[in-house]
């Protein structure tokens, strides 16, 4: 329609081309010039944590297990990753296989964007854009060799895009055809990776504009656009109807402003977001620093640089839109608005806090508009001389491969190594090491993630590397948190897994049994602990802090509030003394810690007999994550964890615990389990001991399971999704969730339809905290496991609360009654100590079992310790016993009270009362006391059903 026959430009943008020889030979030259380039880098290519998972993702469609997004994310999708499949179907799994469509994405883009240039300048405008991208910035170049192919291949379909849309508005009359074509392109691009809204948004709105403006969009069209964008998005959608809008990055929400956590207002966080873009982003976007320098500093040579090709880059958008005007060049304009989103989008969400951390991959749009800028200039200089169309074609690349030496990515690597990369580097060595461990007969195996120091090398690798070259001969997860729970519950249930990570060996020393150890980096054949078979009772046990505080039973009441903690966790010098009263045959014990990262880092034990003279147990330094056993091997987990420690039967009475310092956090004890020798289970095996369980889990009925980390991967892969239970890996699907998360206690449902699966060992100590809260339930012995079959607590009625009143924030205090209509809270205004209180009014005296105390809202406000007294006239006040009796949580081996955003009392003697005074009874120097709902309890068996919609709810 606007078309030269003679020379393939518009009118308007006709230049003083060459000859077509000439044309030909710079073409030629350019596309060379790009081949040679992307094959070097090629052949640089590195194998890495996020190019394995692009491998491993291409492996499990080769099976047929198809993902929407990559493995531990609910964004990023995985159509790339179907291009790797057919060649790891034949060449297998090899670094190559991933890092060969990157090259490919990105000459196609070249391909069509020359197309695009075609279009809207003469020759010299493409020539300058085409060279530019043929030796690129650096950071174009590095992700023309990366993996992670969502981000080159939505460049490409945005290009295509951008095409289509040029095509349909040149075009006389649309087709359904080019509609669609147009949609799914659309939605394939939005799915592969959301930032290619940049360039979705600005074409959609010009078409629907133009479209209306001249008539084309008819109803036909539009079914066109949205059929071709529902069938191109349909994984997106088909994740949205199941799990809810998915993320737009950073494993979160897209949120306007800085992350959650910063606390600065909005106005100066996108101020530091600008300046991030400003010092760092585009410096690097243009060419002029690496990402490993972080920002472009004023005054030096690379600040002149970046300052003369921002003014060109600046004079060049604003060439291109008053460009635009012209009819048969309009969408000169849309490269202008795709640069402007690319910077919008960091500035004022959340990715901006990624660019200034220097990753500016969110930027990575700006590299599809600037091919046009420099496309302006190269036509708009050949008006007044061709040569200075080359010149600025010589001194763009010589500024961009200038920087490609110094370049540094995340991963640290060069971007160009004459002497190749992973493949020719380390591959076959790590291939030979892997088959030799099959061919040992090691089949499942943990390794560390090992990602590697931010722009520093790391030629060792990780749990995600082996896996993909290994190919499940052995199968490899990471030890905490693989990003498959399918591939972690294989591991996990398996009966002899190995670990690869040179440092266990001080936590092997201290777990205290046998195992062996292939290069003194391999630890495997970890031999069962001997003489646990009981678990100590504490009857009459003592334990007193170093320096002589007693802490009565804080570490074998089964409550989650109290715990023993040593703060000074950088000089060390706490700890304490357990006194059993009396000397017991001791083969071992389990620490619980309230949180999984505070584990002793540094720590001594020592015991001794009646005597008291201790002697040294064991010893370490640099205890790291929880090290434990469940079922017949260990696990290295934050979900479940604890710090164990085996050793031959000993005759005991005291247990001496000494911090020894140098530790970033805090060491604490929720609750300290101690064994020794009891009745063996000849006549029970693990496997048969499990099995059992699970036949009996069948036939009960049970919908939700609770169990430790062995039995839990069992039970995932026996009864998949039918059944729920949490497996110890701390994602609990493909898609990056942690929930519940690893750092909360794991609260128990009380609902009929729940089991808890414990060792038989810690069957009793369950049975007493599901009897002091009143839960019904069935025990079952299975082999070494014992399995309570929930059925819910005994039924109460309801008691309404007529009104609520308090000597502090009584306001606040009055909207208590109302119940669920009250939106605040009832706070203390002070740091919690005795005396402070609320009364709760019943309007007549009722009967009385059950207290709940809610404050969602503000988790550590809740009372550190109550009493509760009821009268019925306000004037003589009678205390009544309580106890904390949920909400009941599981920590893996036992139950245990989990105060927190709920609480749960339950008075030990029926009361019949008007009022009720809760009183607290101890101090917290921190924090107040909150209530955002209060809810009382008769002590009857009516109404269940009411009752279990109250109390016995998820939280309590």
């Amino acid at each position: 329609m606007f078309q030269n026959k003679m020379t393939g430009f518009a009118p308007s943008i006709i230049d003083n081309s060459p000859p077509k020889a000439i044309r030909l030979a710079l073409m030629g030259l350019v596309y060379s010039l790009a081949l040679g380039l992307l094959a070097w880098r090629f052949y640089s290519s590195q194998l890495h944590y996020d190019s394995a998972l692009i491998g491993l993702m291409a492996q499990s469609f080769l099976k047929g297990d198809f993902h929407y997004f990559f493995f531990g994310n609910n964004y990023m999708g995985t159509l790339d990753a179907l291009f790797a499949a057919p060649l790891l179907y034949f060449f297998g799994p090899t670094s190559l296989v991933v890092n060969i469509w990157p090259p490919f994405l990105y000459l196609a883009s070249m391909v069509v964007v020359h197309r695009i240039l075609d279009r809207l300048f003469g020759f010299w405008g493409v020539l300058a854009g085409l060279a530019w991208m043929a030796l690129p910035p650096g950071y174009g170049l590095f992700f023309a060799g990366e993996a992670r192919t969502h981000y080159g291949l939505a460049l490409l379909l945005s290009a295509v895009l951008f095409l289509l849309t040029l095509n349909l508005w040149q075009g006389k009359k649309w087709k359904f055809s080019s509609c669609f074509a147009w949609g799914l392109v659309a939605g394939l691009a939005f799915w592969t990776n959301f930032l290619s809204a940049q360039v979705i948004a600005p074409c959609a709105l010009f078409l629907a504009y133009y479209g209306w403006r001249n008539k084309l969009l008819t109803p036909a069209m539009i079914a066109g656009f949205v059929s071709g964008a529902l069938l191109g998005a349909a994984p997106l959608i088909i994740y949205n109807m199941n799990n809810g809008w998915p993320h737009l990055g950073l494993s979160g929400d897209l949120r306007l402003g800085p992350e959650t956590k910063i606390r600065e207002p909005l106005s100066e966080m996108f101020g530091t977001y600008l300046l991030a873009v400003l010092r760092s982003g585009l410096p690097v976007m243009f060419g002029v620093i690496s990402p490993n320098q972080r920002f472009v500093t004023p005054g030096t040579l690379d600040f002149w640089v970046y300052l003369a090709v921002a003014l060109l880059a600046v004079i060049g958008f604003v060439g291109l839109i008053m460009r635009s005007r012209k009819t048969e060049v309009t969408l000169s304009w849309l490269p202008v608005a795709v640069f402007a989103g690319s910077v919008a989008a960091v500035i004022f969400t959340h990715y901006g806090s990624q660019v200034n951390q220097a990753r500016p991959r969110y930027l990575l749009w700006v590299l599809f508009a600037l091919p046009f800028v420099w496309a302006f200039w190269g036509g708009l200089l050949a008006k007044k001389s061709p040569w200075l169309s080359l010149i600025l074609i010589l001194g763009l690349a010589v500024s961009n491969v200038s920087a490609y030496q110094g370049f540094r990515a995340l991963w640290g690597k060069p971007l160009l190594d004459a002497k190749g990369g992973y493949y020719f580097r380390h591959e076959a060595k790590t291939k030979e090491r892997l088959a030799g461990l099959y061919e040992k007969g090691i089949t499942h195996l943990y390794a560390d993630e090992k990602r590697a120091r931010n722009f520093y090398p790391n030629d060792s690798e990780g749990a995600y590397e082996l896996s993909f070259l290994a190919d499940e001969k052995p199968l490899i997860v990471d030890f905490t948190q693989d990003k498959r729970p399918q591939a972690s519950a294989q591991v996990d249930a398996s009966e002899n897994p190995a670990f690869w990570w040179r440092t266990l060996a001080a936590q092997a020393r201290f777990l205290g049994v046998k195992h062996q150890v292939i290069n003194k980096e391999i630890f495997h054949s970890f031999a069962e602990p001997e003489n646990v078979e009981k678990l100590l009772s504490p009857r009459g046990w003592k334990v007193t802090t170093l320096k002589g505080k007693l802490l009565h039973d804080r570490l074998w009441d089964a409550n989650f509030r109290t715990i023993y903690v040593a703060v000074n966790n950088k000089k060390g010098g706490e700890g304490f003394v357990l006194d059993m009263g009396r000397e017991e045959e001791v083969a071992g014990f389990s620490l619980i810690p309230t949180v999984f990262w505070q584990v002793p880092k540094n720590v001594t034990v020592e015991v001794a007999g009646e005597d008291g003279r201790f002697r040294l147990l064991r010893k370490i330094s640099h205890y790291r994550t929880p090290f434990y056993f469940s079922g017949p091997h260990p696990f290295l987990k934050q979900r479940y964890g604890r710090v164990e420690c085996y050793f031959p039967v000993q005759k005991i009475r005291y247990m001496r615990f000494t911090h020894l310092g140098d530790d970033g956090h805090a060491w604490s004890v929720q609750e300290m389990l101690v064994y020794g020798p009891g009745k063996p289970h000849s006549d029970f095996c693990w496997q048969k001991s499990i099995e059992l369980a699970l036949e009996e889990v069948r036939k009960s009925g049970i919908e939700r399971l609770y169990a430790d980390a062995w039995p839990s991967a069992k039970a995932r892969l026996e009864f998949g999704r039918e059944i729920w239970t949490l497996t110890a890996n701390r994602f609990t699907n493909v898609f990056g969730s942690t929930h519940p998360r690893t750092d909360r206690p794991l609260l128990v449902d009380l609902h009929q339809g729940s089991g808890v699966l414990v060792l038989g060992r810690e069957a009793d100590l369950a049975e007493e905290v599901l009897t002091n809260a009143e839960v019904r339930f069935i025990r079952k012995a299975c082999g070494r496991f014992t399995l309570f079959v929930l059925e819910g607590r005994k039924g109460v009625e309801a008691v309404p609360i007529k009104a609520v009143d308090s000597h502090v924030d009584r306001k606040s205090a009055w909207k208590l009654a109302r119940g669920g209509s009250f939106k605040g809270r009832w706070g203390s205004q002070e740091s919690q100590r005795p005396g402070i209180y609320l009364d709760l009014d019943f309007g007549k005296p009722r009967d009385l079992g059950w207290l709940k105390l809610e404050n969602h809202n503000y988790h550590a406000d809740f009372p550190r310790g109550l009493k509760v007294l009821v009268s019925n006239d306000q004037k003589k006040w009678v205390e009544m016993p309580v106890t904390l009796a949920g909400p009941i949580a599981f920590s893996g081996q036992v139950l245990f009270l989990a105060q927190g955003p709920v609480s749960v009392y339950r008075l030990e003697r029926h009361a019949q009362a008007r009022y009720v005074r809760l009183e607290l009874d101890a101090h917290d120097p921190v924090w107040w006391w909150s209530v955002e709902k209060v809810a009382a309890y008769g002590p009857d068996d009516k109404h269940l059903a009411h009752f279990n919609k109250g109390i016995d709810s998820k939280d309590g």
